[in-house]
């Protein structure tokens, strides 16, 4: 009896593995963005056309409201503030909810992230509403995808497209931190020219090149002459003589380097030179970028 029972069990343990391991017909996917200390992502399920109809016949749903994805509802997760399309939204987990037209589709966010892919909620119980336009691809997709074509300093761009429809989502992010203008005698001790150099990727040290720093605007900028010239932004931070670099790009900041901050050597109310922190692998732990004062 006892081996008919372990033997009964071990069939039965058999018979489960196959389903642990089942593939879905929609599988599950997500895609995230970093922009400016915002983390952006979408989780979804994947659902492709397997032969049918790309279009309001087939696989884009004109009767009902529907979440763009399959099995449960897509999400769209941000961990601070953004706007979409221009309109604000909170931090937090929304499930994406659509409803088809023609020239237009209306979108949803709803503030339930878990909701079963055909437990669309009711339209007034929505967080956010807003229609969109959708374009139309010249070949269909396979499978449902989003993804960020395009990344900014100050937002990025979602897509969604599924068959041949393209739908492109604006999203602006809030600023990490904000830009605080120095007055000219906060900026004096830094002012003028200095002799600069730094090390490469390859770990091969420049040329000295010439600096000139100014205060422009209420933002202290650092002028580099040479076969490219350059502007970066020195960011104050709350330790004295402290500064963050930023690198401009059409006159705005479009990268900051926040792991290595600037400090300047002040003597009698005047930097004398300043340099970065080092960095473990650029030249045994040097400065990657250092200034000093020209006579």
């Amino acid at each position: 009896m006892t081996v008919r029972i372990v033997s009964a069990l071990a069939a039965a343990t058999l018979l489960t593995v196959p389903c642990q391991a089942q593939i879905r017909a929609s599988e599950a996917a997500s895609v995230s963005q970093t922009v400016d200390g915002t983390e952006i992502t979408v989780t979804y399920s994947r659902p492709q056309l397997r032969g049918r109809a790309p279009g309001p016949d087939g696989v884009i749903h004109i009767e009902h409201m529907w979440t763009p994805g399959a099995n449960w509802a897509t999400v769209l997760e941000v961990s601070r503030p953004i706007t979409l399309n221009g309109h604000p939204v909170p931090a937090g987990s929304y499930s994406l909810w659509t409803e088809t037209g023609g020239k237009e589709w209306t979108f949803h966010l709803h503030p339930d992230a878990r909701l079963f892919h055909t437990a669309a909620p009711r339209t007034r119980a929505m967080r956010l509403t807003f229609k969109v336009a959708p374009q139309l691809a010249a070949e269909p997709v396979e499978a449902l995808t989003f993804d960020f074509p395009a990344v900014r300093q100050d937002g990025a761009t979602l897509r969604f497209r599924w068959a041949r429809v393209v739908i492109p989502f604006e999203i602006g992010v809030e600023p990490s931190r904000q830009l605080v203008a120095m007055t000219r005698e906060q900026a004096a001790p830094y002012l003028g020219g200095y002799t600069v150099h730094f090390f490469n990727e390859l770990n091969q040290r420049s040329p000295d090149l010439r600096m000139e720093i100014l205060l422009a605007d209420g933002a202290l900028r650092g002028v580099i002459d040479g076969p490219e010239p350059f502007i970066m932004q020195f960011l104050p931070e709350p330790a004295p003589h402290t500064f963050l670099l930023a690198f401009m790009l059409n006159d705005k900041v479009f990268d900051v380097e926040v792991n290595t901050p600037i400090t300047f050597e002040v003597q009698g109310g005047r930097a004398a030179r300043w340099s970065a922190k080092g960095l473990e692998g650029v030249a045994d732990g040097a400065p990657w970028i250092q200034g000093t004062r020209r006579p």
